[in-house]
């Protein structure tokens, strides 16, 4: 019950929204460009005094120049978000998806009933939009939190703060999304945590059930908690995504990030951690009954300092693919609760176990790998580190639960490459003497050290020669 109340509550923040989306995203194309309309405060007023969702469960009144969207039947709302809340929550979540639908479908209490949002219609230069402010939860939900919870989502309902602005075309389908700001703090058992957001948006074009383009940002998310003499603090600094999807395995996306920053600090010890320039790059696709994946990241520099040293990385660059996974093993996964539902989930993986698979780290490479931890040794320093891995696991008959991981090794096939500065590496082995057989069989091209390393027929080869144990 405790996942379906938090469940709930996610949920009643977001519901007001995805009305826009589930009714009418039948009506739209993807496109591009992602040209956003631009409607008159009248036509947006028209389009909300004209828009019924009795089907669903819900009731729109107008008075003023507001609105007020009202949860009225409970059954027919749970039916609405059984049947759709794949929309409502990324497909990335389907475990979580698939507890929440039984739930919702099992559970004969009354969730929903009396959930309320006010909504008024703004004009901006863009757009006239639509400002929606979560203003009451059912209060069998709020029963159900430790009161301390409820005290600050009621706070936080009294100021208005759980709130969004909509940005809506002609058929009154959501094309954009942009989140209040929030500058929150509370306490809760002697821990204080604070909470500040800046310039959270989306903008979607096309459908969530043909082909969705998104593109979103954010400017900044602040996290700081503390307790006593123990501080942590999280910052996030202008994230910026596109991406395309049609299906959860058929889909691209790019995301930027200036800066990632960490913070914690206690009595004792103190310790940053700074990321920045972050860039990532995701495609996959189905093919033959295949999913082919890729994933390329950069981060231009990171650096993590304590009480006891620091360690500095320039320009870390890797590319992950994984190919030829079952898409049918892969959709029962995403359409059940591996916690609920383990028989289901094993025979699932077994079945891609079986099929085979291959996973490949691509040119992951660091220009500069410096680590200083011992006041009382000498900095390491890597220069010019490579390395790439391809790792096959051939189709086979195996059943899980005929042996143990062993078992795999006949058809698992592994190689791969390994380059450092030779500089380098002599300073580390002088460091630790244990690492002279690197010495001996590495491979010397120009100024790198090269490693080809394998694994076939259960035995390690490194530059051909067998590993000795």
């Amino acid at each position: 019950m405790k996942k379906l109340l938090l469940g709930a509550l996610a949920l009643a923040a977001t519901i007001g929204a995805v009305l826009f989306i589930v009714p009418l995203t039948k009506t739209t194309t993807p496109d591009t460009a992602l040209a956003m309309p631009k409607l008159s405060v009248k036509t947006l007023e028209h389009l909300l005094e004209t828009q019924t969702f009795s089907d669903q469960g819900f009731s729109i009144e107008k008075s003023a120049q507001s609105f007020t969207l009202q949860v009225t039947q409970e059954e027919k709302v749970r039916h609405f978000l059984v049947t759709s809340l794949n929309t409502l929550i990324p497909t990335t979540y389907a475990p979580l998806v698939a507890d929440i639908k039984a739930e919702l479908s099992q559970t004969q209490e009354k969730l929903f009933e009396g959930l309320t949002f006010d909504m008024h219609v703004v004009d901006t230069p863009e757009s006239a939009k639509l400002v929606v402010v979560l203003k009451k939860l059912p209060a069998s939900l709020i029963q159900k939190l430790p009161s301390h919870d409820a005290r600050i989502i009621q706070a936080l309902l009294d100021k208005g703060a759980l709130g969004y602005t909509l940005w809506l075309d002609e058929q009154a389908v959501l094309r954009g999304i942009e989140l209040n700001n929030l500058d929150e703090t509370w306490s809760k058992e002697g821990q204080t945590t604070h909470v500040r957001t800046q310039d959270t948006w989306a903008r979607f074009q096309g459908s969530a059930d043909t082909s969705m383009q998104v593109i979103q940002g954010m400017k900044e998310l602040h996290i700081t908690m503390s307790q006593i003499s123990e501080t942590f603090s999280f910052i996030l600094l202008a994230l910026e995504g596109t991406s395309t999807q049609t299906d959860p395995f058929n889909s691209q996306s790019k995301i930027t990030l200036e800066a990632l920053q960490f913070h914690a600090k206690n009595d004792q010890e103190e310790a940053n951690a700074t990321l920045k320039n972050i860039q990532t790059d995701f495609h996959s696709e189905v093919k033959a009954g295949f999913i082919n994946s890729d994933a390329a990241y950069r981060i231009a520099h990171t650096e993590v300092v304590g009480n006891n040293g620091k360690i500095r990385i320039e320009d870390f660059v890797f590319m992950l693919s994984g190919n030829h996974i079952s898409h049918e093993a892969m959709l029962s996964l995403a359409a059940m609760n591996a916690t609920t539902q383990p028989e289901l989930a094993e025979e699932a993986i077994e079945k891609m176990l079986q099929s085979g698979l291959t996973f490949e780290i691509q040119n992951l490479s660091m220009k500069t790998l410096s680590i200083a931890i011992d006041a009382q040794l000498p900095a390491i320093e890597v220069r010019n580190f490579k390395f790439d891995l391809h790792a096959q696991l051939k189709e086979n008959s195996l059943n899980l639960n005929d042996g143990n991981a062993l078992m795999y090794l006949p058809f698992i096939a592994l190689e791969g490459k390994l380059e450092l500065n030779s500089a380098d590496l002599d300073k580390l082995i002088s460091l630790n003497p244990m690492l002279g057989m690197l010495s001996i069989m590495k491979k010397s091209q120009g100024d790198q050290a090269v490693f080809e390393y394998a694994f076939k027929g259960g035995q390690i080869l490194i530059n051909g020669q067998p590993l000795p144990f």
